[in-house]
């Protein structure tokens, strides 16, 4: 009897040991998938250095990593790569610079937390900069110059014709005519003084055609010398939380509100640090999305703006202190525990058979 509850202890104790060495064992964190290799366009062309890689599944960027030399993205020796978490459970797609970029033949359908050389086949032209087209110039159509010349001299010819009329008479007769003219003469005084006004009109009309500045600053205004102003009305993170070597996305939303084509630089600033820039170019009254990827390197709390708009606060979480408690729980779990407990189970037989 006594012997059977001995035999009894014991394969409680191996039992329990067998549960304690599964359990942990599912909890474990696979490590993620990584890749490395060259990227290139369909023609063979490698891309530029610092072209931007990003990994994309479930419709968000896992990781991304910058073009070296010979379009080499990351490398087989242990360093920087390109890094998937091997429980996505999404086909991971290869895009240039972001999520809707030029996209890679090649395709991950299943990452299982080993390291690949996968070289990535882009379309051609995914590595040309994007340039932005002039707008044309209308010719101008200020030509109203001629339009002035009816106000000319018609009106004062009427007056000389009275006087020489009445001349061949007696002498009392000139005397009343001298001064009937006299009195005629003031008549006709008054009809320069309307052409003199009509006069006036006529050549502020010909000195407002002749000024073609002003006409000519309204068309600069309309093909782009203008003024046109870059405004940020808008920007979000893809998401807040994230541990320390995580990417963060986050998209701006840039509109020209002035009246011509504006160049102009979007900054992203991360706890009041510029850490990234990039050129914008807008038509008079466009609206673009620029997206910007930030890879957190130290634990905290950073308020993160683009430009002097804020997109929100980004928490990064710490990724391990001075003591490696992972390490400490893994030997208690699989060595401590288990030497224990058949330490016990031996004990126990020794002193049931007088040991």
């Amino acid at each position: 009897m006594k012997r059977a509850v001995a035999v009894s202890v014991a394969l409680v104790g191996l039992l329990a040991v067998a549960v304690l060495t599964a359990g942990p064992s599912v909890a474990q964190p696979a490590p993620p998938n990584s890749y490395y290799g060259v990227a290139a366009s369909e023609d063979g062309t490698t891309a530029p250095r610092g072209t931007t890689i990003v990994a994309v599944a479930n419709g968000e960027i896992q990781d991304s990593i910058d073009v070296g030399s010979n379009g080499k993205y990351g490398s087989s020796e242990p360093g920087e790569k390109l890094r998937v978490d091997s429980d996505v459970d999404s086909t991971v797609t290869f895009h240039v610079d972001t999520v809707d970029g030029p996209q890679a033949a090649e395709t991950d359908p299943n990452p299982e937390a080993e390291v690949e050389e996968l070289d990535l086949t882009f379309p051609d032209g995914s590595f040309d900069g994007s340039s932005t087209a002039s707008t044309p110039t209308p010719t101008p159509t200020a030509t109203p110059t001629s339009t002035p010349t009816p106000t000319p001299t018609p009106t004062p010819t009427p007056t000389p014709t009275p006087t020489p009329t009445e001349t061949p008479a007696s002498t009392e007769t000139p005397t009343e005519t001298a001064t009937e003219t006299a009195t005629d003469t003031p008549s006709p005084t008054p009809s320069p003084t309307p052409t003199a006004t009509i006069t006036v009109t006529a050549t502020a009309a010909p000195t407002e055609a002749g000024q073609s500045g002003t006409p000519e600053s309204g068309t600069a205004a309309r093909t782009g010398t203008g003024t046109g102003v870059l405004t940020v009305t808008n920007a979000t993170l893809n998401r807040s939380e994230l541990p320390v070597g995580g990417v963060v996305s986050v998209t701006a939303t840039v509109e020209n509100s002035g009246d011509a084509e504006r160049t102009g630089t979007v900054s992203l600033s991360v706890d009041d640090t510029v850490v990234e820039n990039t050129t914008v170019s807008l038509g008079a009254g466009e609206t673009s999305e620029v997206q910007f990827q930030y890879r957190a390197d130290r634990a905290g709390q950073f308020p993160v703006r683009v430009d002097s708009t804020t997109a929100g606060t980004l928490v990064v979480g710490d990724s391990g202190g001075l003591i490696p408690w992972g390490l400490i729980r893994t030997v208690l779990t699989f060595v401590v525990v288990p030497i224990a407990l058949i330490y016990g189970v031996l004990k126990a037989l020794a002193i049931y058979y007088g040991y």
